[in-house]
């Protein structure tokens, strides 16, 4: 049986009721607002509204201690999030003057969690009418150290934007992540360099074309900045090289896709071979002689994402990376292009591996995976040519293998149009699984997986998402719970054919009578 829910603790209930306290309190102010507002004016309404903020929030910072600010933050926006749903869904029941004022009051009590005491916030989880707040209030975090500010207004107001965060950071002396995409500008990361010269360690401004060459010279005065991601920027190759060249502790670049173009600007400054510490890089667009230079001059490579170019015949050579840890291949084949090769050479360093558009796959392919990655805790299959044997079954006797199959495997993601007898084989042998998320046209049925249950209970699995079972019925469903006592998320239940709804239904009533902490609601997601 799955496990059941346990007591919440005090802490946890203290924390829940804040969050029902903020709501009460937001309600308490929606009469005197209103009224206010109608003796004398909306300014004085507004200025009284913002003073009983202010008391909240200081009665708040007074009485949460500092290191469950956080955790207090966040359950104090949900309950507000809430609360502006609620307050939206009853507007054709309210006068509209009175919706004006329950919501101006409901939005407003976003600011109450904006205090200095506040080391983290992530506007993009928030609506959008939330967040307007929120970046109004940024001056008033200046504590924080992670900044996500999304994809800001995906470049429709980027100077509109720019005054409000250029203000607010320059407050901010401990942030050690920026996120911007779309709307960061030179002018923002002058002054956010400006600000955190010593502690800054990521940057991403991903997709924002506002930021340029300018802004190389502000980031080369923060040697400890480890991570920048730049992608979609108009940041030119020979910028990326300054960068390169001159920034001592760059290891994540994220995705570039002229790094090749990059490296060579590198080569024609610098005959004499130099080598870089990048440690993770994604790119689509880089040739074979590029890609023996970066072999050459980044060996320290330990997270690596390529898209074969049609001039790579041999992915071999990138067993020279010897820290290789994760490797993502898009647009090969593993016999032709020697990836079975490259595996018998640094596969036994992998931990994660992620092939996509991989053509040639076979059951002996996916043995040859398991013989020679046997630290693997990360497998993904996504729109592979899988193969069909002529006699799938014979390669499912693994008694002869040196190397038991998939031991350290705790994530599967496959989504592919495959043999039942390559998903069985894989299923069957990683025994210790927390994570499977399958495709729609896997085939997997019933009695697919009462074979797979009767090798292998999956005892550590904790969450099953299949898209789509044509022939997957309540019956699996009660061999899960029979087998895997850690099942606590078992999704897309919806879409499998032989459950009806009223036996989910049934189902569903099941868990919250036996207090069974299984979450069943769907995602229609393979994130």
């Amino acid at each position: 049986m799955p496990p059941r829910h346990e007591v919440a603790t005090l802490c946890d209930l203290a924390l829940m009721a804040l969050g029902r306290l903020v709501v009460e309190f937001g309600r308490s102010l929606v009469a005197p607002t209103a009224r206010l507002a109608a003796r004398l004016d909306r300014a004085s309404a507004q200025s009284y509204l913002h003073a009983m903020l202010r008391a909240m929030r200081a009665q708040l910072a007074a009485s949460v201690p500092w290191h469950l600010y956080d955790r207090m933050a966040l359950v104090a926006l949900e309950a507000v999030s809430e609360h502006i749903a609620r307050t939206t869904a009853d507007r054709h029941r309210l006068q509209s003057q009175r919706f004006l004022h329950e919501m101006s009051v409901a939005v407003n009590l976003t600011r109450v969690v904006v205090h200095p005491h506040l080391k983290r916030i992530e506007l993009s989880a928030w609506p959008r009418i939330m967040r307007h707040a929120l970046y109004d209030s940024l001056a008033g975090m200046s504590g924080l150290e992670v900044l996500d500010l999304g994809s800001g207004s995906v470049g429709w107001r980027t100077s509109d934007i720019e005054r409000l965060i250029v203000r607010a950071l320059g407050r901010m002396r401990r942030l050690r992540s920026f996120t911007l995409c779309f709307d960061c500008t030179d002018q923002l990361i002058a002054a956010l360099c400006r600000s955190c010269p010593r502690s800054l360690r990521k940057l991403d401004a991903t997709a924002s074309r506002s930021v340029t060459d300018r802004s190389v010279g502000y980031l080369l005065d923060c040697p400890q900045l480890r991570e920048i991601r730049l992608s979609s920027t108009s940041v030119s190759p020979r910028g990326w090289a300054e960068l390169l060249l001159r920034h001592p502790s760059l290891e994540d670049i994220g995705r570039y896709d002229e790094l090749g173009r990059a490296l060579e600007l590198v080569r024609e400054r610098n005959p004499a071979k130099r080598l870089f510490g990048l440690r993770s890089f994604e790119c689509r667009h880089i040739g074979l002689e590029q890609l023996r230079l970066l072999v050459d001059t980044c060996p320290r490579i330990s997270g690596l994402c390529i898209l074969r170019d049609e001039r790579v015949a041999d992915l071999s050579m990138l067993a020279a990376l010897s820290e290789l840890r994760e490797l993502k291949l898009l647009s090969c084949d593993f016999y032709a292009h020697g990836l079975g090769r490259l595996l018998e050479v640094c596969g036994g360093q992998l931990e994660s591996l992620h092939l996509e558009h991989v053509g040639e796959l076979d059951l002996q392919a996916l043995v040859h995976v398991s013989q020679h990655c046997p630290r693997l805790r990360s497998l993904t299959f996504y729109n592979c040519e899988f193969l069909t044997a002529a006699e799938p079954r014979q390669l499912l006797q693994t008694s002869r293998l040196q190397v038991a199959p998939f031991l350290r495997l705790e994530r599967l993601k496959c989504v592919v149009d495959c043999a039942e007898a390559h998903l069985e084989f894989v299923l069957s042998h990683c025994l210790n699984v927390r994570f499977i998320h399958l495709g729609s046209s896997t085939g997997v049925g019933d009695a697919t997986m009462r074979r797979v249950l009767a090798k292998n209970r999956m005892a550590k699995l904790e969450e099953l998402k299949i898209i789509y079972g044509a022939e997957l019925s309540m019956a699996t469903v009660h061999l899960l719970l029979r087998n895997c006592q850690r099942l606590a998320r078992l999704s897309e239940l919806e879409s499998w054919d032989g459950i009806s709804p009223p036996e989910l239904d049934a189902f569903r009533q099941r868990v919250r009578d036996n207090n069974f902490k299984l979450d069943t609601s769907p995602t229609l997601s393979l994130a």
